[in-house]
């Protein structure tokens, strides 16, 4: 395969090239070239490609021989310089090779054309050996002096960061490196963390700014070239990122960061890889044999120091942490609100403090240790117990009286416990809150002493204060009873609850709550108490509740939240108001039917007076009415009489032929409304009579149903289009008061007519016997809204309505329930919502 040989033609002349050319491949050469004739031109070419020889004429129109030199000179490059040229004299010849040029030749005669280029390649080949091999000397040299500037760094420098910090900026201020870091192992496993850098990357600079894993060995570096030099121990080499490929990451990495060569050096730190350096340039060549080799030296020198300031740094902590415990201990001593008392060989008292000495009245430590520890406890038995303890050498604890100097006592806490040799981080099992790690050399015994007796007499208090309440709950004739705050469980009951409710103490406590409150019951004790804050109370005023037989009572509940031995609980009182209730709606009861009766009185008064005053007016009515219509027939026969002569004629304004025929219908009208007055008349006076017969009276329904109608005509015209009755005639008599019946009647049929949506619903009324003939049947039927099965079992309850917006009292069907009673017979309903309501009346036929 021919060489390829790279020329840059300097000539104005295309021929002349293109003969130049053919001259030199015909010598064995793979001629690349490239012809120019400007200034520009050349320098451009210079700039954008690398050659191996420059073939110039020497007189151009825009450029000369010298100008070429010039320009090569001026780009830096070592490249040959050949003058071609046709007018070259020996004065310009000499110029030339004067101004550096390698040769000059005369155009035609260019038989040393190729032994010159191949002359020239070869020396120019020589040059750039020769200036390797200084350039290498001299990084060796700058390397050693960088070598030599750290080691003297590491031996003065005591303080790790600083010693990196400064190792990597000598690396990259002196050693020519671009880029310098030390990444080392932190304490996440297997993750590199940037220690210290150098250099002009700004992601490193970041990465150890933001302590995050290590961006600078593997990005810059990249990870495979890192993980080598870790995985294997010793340095891995990139020498030249155009020549070497690693991979298309690690290539993409030298890219942006603008370097051709690295180098990873582990750090071996006791035995193992505790961290990396690495350092990159834009240069090739940078990592021969020696350089790597003084690297590595380097890499071993940074490791031992390292090593060796983390060895330093733990004698440091070490002597620090034994010098702390020994002031933390004598500082305890003193510092300890509770006594401390050690005993050493023989269990004699070997130190005490302050906070002891004052405890026993004691002004010196000299006068205290002199009585044993035992000797200070005011019952033998207690100072028995103590030197047993002291002979199991287990840790114990006692609460026993203390003699003090003066001679008086006081309840003390005293906790001892044991110390073996090196065992100086629990030597105290109760600490004081200022001091978590008391020091003690091992072989001693601390007694632990608190004085107590301001607790002791409390919780004598706090025992007496409970005996009391004990004795308040249990003898309390209300039911009381203690509750769990937020579960609401029963903690206790007193005997009043047991007996009230009918359980056993223990069946209460150990059953919910909802046993004898049932779920809607504990829903309202449960919101009553929801939200309490401490202190707070609440009451119920009225609550359902069981007894253990299944009797309903109601009951009133008083409750607080209150704090017993320590817990949140809720205390309650309960007591049974039942027959409070009852006794009260009674008294409601009897107190609507005073009302009722009173009205009624009223009415029956009222009714009466009606009646007079408008009977005696409509008994003139009904007597002229009779008076005009005997009138009128006379009239009547001379008015026709007057028609046949004359012919049609008016009176009144009223035609004749009409008022034949119309006013004969008026005087009718008249005397049947007079009549229906004067009936309405008669059913008030019999209203309003009062009840002379009593129960005795021989009634008939169908009069009672008659009345009864007659009366509650106007309202049966105001709610429906359609009311019948249905009489049975052959109905026999009851035995009652015809008042009380009607007064039934008329309260069944106004609910009946209120219950109807609209007009177009009718009422029955029907009257009949059972089949036995026992009992005379009432039957009043509407097509009104019906009842659901809760309202149907609750009617009969007085003061209960379904009719509050419109006024009424809930006391009707109450008393007509009464009134039937009271006639031995019964009241019956039948109703379905949507359909309607069947009341039927049972009274017993009358017996003779």
């Amino acid at each position: 395969m021919k060489p390829e040989l790279k020329i840059l033609i300097v000539e104005d002349s295309e021929d002349d090239a293109i003969l130049l050319v053919r001259e030199i491949k015909a010598a064995g050469f793979e001629p690349v070239s490239k012809r120019v004739d400007t200034e520009d031109a050349l320098k451009s070419s210079l700039t954008d490609d690398l050659w191996d020889i420059v073939i110039s004429d020497y007189s151009m129109p825009r450029l000369n021989g010298l100008d070429v030199i010039r320009c090569v000179h001026e780009s830096g490059l070592d490249i040959p310089i050949i003058i071609v040229s046709g007018v070259i004299g020996e004065d310009m010849a000499v110029a030339a090779m004067k101004a550096g040029a390698h040769d000059y030749l005369i155009k035609g005669k260019i038989a040393r054309l190729i032994p010159a280029i191949k002359r020239e390649l070869r020396e120019a080949e020589i040059r750039r050996a020769h200036r390797r091999g200084e350039a290498e000397i001299r990084r060796l040299n700058v390397l050693l002096k960088t070598i030599a500037e750290i080691n003297i760094l590491i031996a003065r420098q005591g303080e790790r960061k600083t010693l990196l910090d400064e190792t990597v900026k000598i690396l990259v201020n002196q050693g020519g490196f671009s880029n310098a870091c030390v990444c080392l192992y932190g304490s996440a496993a297997g993750k590199l963390m940037p220690e210290s850098y150098a250099g002009a990357n700004p992601r490193c600079v970041a990465a150890v700014a933001g302590d995050k894993p290590c961006q600078c060995a593997c990005e810059v570096m990249g990870p495979g070239l890192v993980m080598q030099a870790v995985s294997a121990g010793k340095s891995a080499l990139w020498r030249d990122t155009d020549k070497e490929a690693w991979s298309e990451e690690m290539d993409g990495a030298a890219m942006q960061y603008g370097f051709r060569s690295c180098g990873v050096f582990p750090l071996r730190v006791r035995g193992a890889i505790g961290g990396v350096i690495g350092v990159s340039s834009p240069e090739t060549g940078l990592f021969s044999g020696e350089a790597a080799g003084i690297l590595d030296e380097l890499a071993g020198n940074v490791a031992h120091a390292l090593q060796t300031l983390e060895e330093a740094a733990e004698r440091r902590e070490a002597d620090e942490k034994l010098r702390a415990s020994e002031r933390k201990f004598r500082n305890l001593l003193e510092s300890l609100p509770i006594g401390i008392v050690v005993l050493g060989q023989g269990n004699s008292i070997v130190e005490v403090n302050h906070a002891m000495l004052q405890m026993m009245g004691y002004s010196s430590k000299e006068e205290f240790i002199k009585v044993p520890m035992g000797d200070y406890c005011r019952d033998p038995k207690d100072r028995q117990r103590y030197y047993d303890g002291l002979d199991e050498c287990s840790p114990f604890g006692m609460e026993i009286l203390l003699k003090r100097k003066d001679g008086t006592f006081f309840w003390a806490d005293v906790t001892t416990v044991f110390t073996s040799a090196g065992d100086v981080e629990k030597s105290l099992p109760h600490p004081a809150p200022n001091s978590p790690h008391p020091i003690l050399r091992g072989g001693y015994i601390i007694n632990i002493i608190a004085d107590v007796t301001s607790r002791k007499l409390a919780e004598d208090a706090l025992i007496e204060s409970a005996e009391r309440f004990r004795q308040l709950f249990e003898q309390n004739d209300d039911a009381q009873f203690i509750f769990e705050f937020g579960a609401l469980q029963i903690m206790d009951a007193n005997a009043a609850a047991a007996a009230l409710l009918g359980f056993t103490r223990e069946e209460l406590m150990d059953a919910e709550l909802s046993v004898f409150t049932g779920q809607g019951g504990l829903s309202e004790f449960a919101g009553a108490v929801k939200g309490l804050g401490a202190g707070g109370g609440f009451r119920v005023e009225r609550m359902e509740n069981l007894k253990k037989d299944g009797t309903a009572i109601t009951v009133s509940i008083k409750g607080q939240r209150i704090k017993l031995m320590q817990s949140d609980v809720i205390y309650c009182t309960m007591r049974d108001i039942s027959e409070f209730i009852r006794m009260e709606e009674e008294s409601r009861s009897m107190q609507a039917k005073l009302i009722h009766a009173n009205k009624m009185t009223s009415l029956g008064t009222l009714a009466s007076g009606v009646a007079h005053e408008i009977n005696n007016p409509n008994n003139y009515i009904l007597f002229n009415a009779g008076i005009l219509s005997g009138v009128w027939k006379d009239t009547a026969k001379i008015l026709e009489a007057y028609y046949k002569e004359n012919g049609e004629f008016s009176a009144g304004g009223m035609p004749y032929t009409e008022m034949k025929r119309s006013v004969p219908e008026l005087l009718s009208g008249i005397t049947d409304g007079a009549r229906r007055v004067k009936g309405i008349i008669v059913n008030l006076k019999d209203f309003s009579k009062p009840d002379a017969s009593g129960m005795g009276e021989s009634v008939d329904v169908n009069a009672a149903v008659k009345t009864s109608v007659s009366m509650m005509r106007h309202e049966i015209i105001r709610y429906t289009d359609r009311f019948e009755t249905a009489l049975d005639f052959s109905a026999p008599p009851v035995s009652g008061s015809s008042q009380k019946i009607e007064q039934v009647l008329i309260n069944l049929i106004i609910n009946a007519l209120h219950s109807l949506p609209d007009r177009s619903k009718g009422i029955s009324v029907a009257t009949g016997c059972d089949k036995a003939k026992e009992f005379v049947e009432i039957k009043i039927k509407d097509e009104g809204s019906g009842m659901e099965k809760d309202v149907l079992e609750r009617i009969t309850e007085p003061f209960f309505t379904t009719k509050a917006g419109l006024g009424g009292t809930g006391l009707g069907l109450s008393i007509s329930y009464s009134i039937i009673t009271e006639h031995k017979g019964y009241l019956e309903f039948d109703s379905k919502p949507g359909v309607g309501t069947t009341v039927i009346v049972r009274l017993p036929v009358k017996r003779p």
